[in-house]
């Protein structure tokens, strides 16, 4: 059978950040495309997939079954982690494509993914803020990040394991991320995600300063974030009302 099983970027940026040789289980998996590619590619040699809904479980056992992989993949009907009972079986987990604040509930219930050795990789679809916010206050060490640009949208992809350490970052490294910022255009598809932002913010502050509510908090991020752009060589429009001092 000719292998015709392609991953959109946001899932192959996850695929990246998949240590080789990882027995992996993906939280949330729809159709099961994600293990499924590692185990064809040979980068991982087990997976599990997990789905709340039994529907899209169903297809991934599907998609196992058409690519020749079944064999070699474990399927779980669980809300996160809860029901996965053989769940100390892998050493990287990735949770994917739902919301950030999810994914810290789905964190937060799980003791597992504070053990020695268990690498996680997240992928949220929005509340990215929020989920960086969750991480640093609970002693997950976030080891690497990408952006995915895919259907005309922007993701950040973190890479992330617990060490216990309680963080603290500034807003700006919750917005963007930290080594996201250390990387700076260096880093595909950072210049439309730095843009991105100053576009929403701008938004943010506009709205606030029309409608009588003080902006200060949010012009302050604005003007760091073109701080960022004039030293990373970003082009964008100039906005006047904004204290870049």
């Amino acid at each position: 059978m000719t292998d015709k099983l392609t991953l959109d970027m946001r899932l192959a940026t996850v695929a990246e950040l998949v240590p080789s040789g990882a027995v992996f289980l993906d939280v949330g998996t729809d159709h099961g495309y994600l293990p499924a590619r590692l185990l064809l590619d040979g980068k991982i040699t087990e997976a599990g997939a997990s789905d709340i809904n039994a529907d899209p479980l169903s297809k991934a056992v599907r998609t196992a079954e058409k690519y020749g992989v079944k064999d070699r993949m474990s399927f779980y009907l669980s809300d996160g982690l809860d029901l996965v009972p053989d769940l100390q079986r892998y050493n990287c987990i990735s949770i994917c494509g739902m919301g950030g604040e999810l994914i810290a509930r789905i964190l937060s219930d799980s003791e597992y993914v504070r053990s020695d050795g268990v690498k996680l990789v997240l992928q949220p679809m929005s509340s990215a803020e929020e989920l960086s916010v969750y991480l640093a206050e609970n002693g997950f060490s976030i080891t690497d990040e990408r952006i995915a640009f895919a259907q005309g949208k922007l993701y950040r992809v973190i890479a992330a394991v617990y060490d216990g350490v309680r963080r603290t970052y500034t807003v700006l490294e919750h917005i963007l991320g930290r080594i996201n910022i250390e990387k700076g255009v260096s880093q595909p598809y950072f210049d439309m995600f730095l843009l991105k932002n100053i576009l929403k913010y701008r938004r943010v502050c506009d709205g606030k300063r029309m409608g009588g509510i003080d902006a200060a908090a949010e012009n302050e991020v604005l003007g760091e974030l073109y701080r960022i752009a004039e030293k990373e060589g970003v082009e964008f429009e100039n906005d006047a009302n904004v204290n870049r001092t």
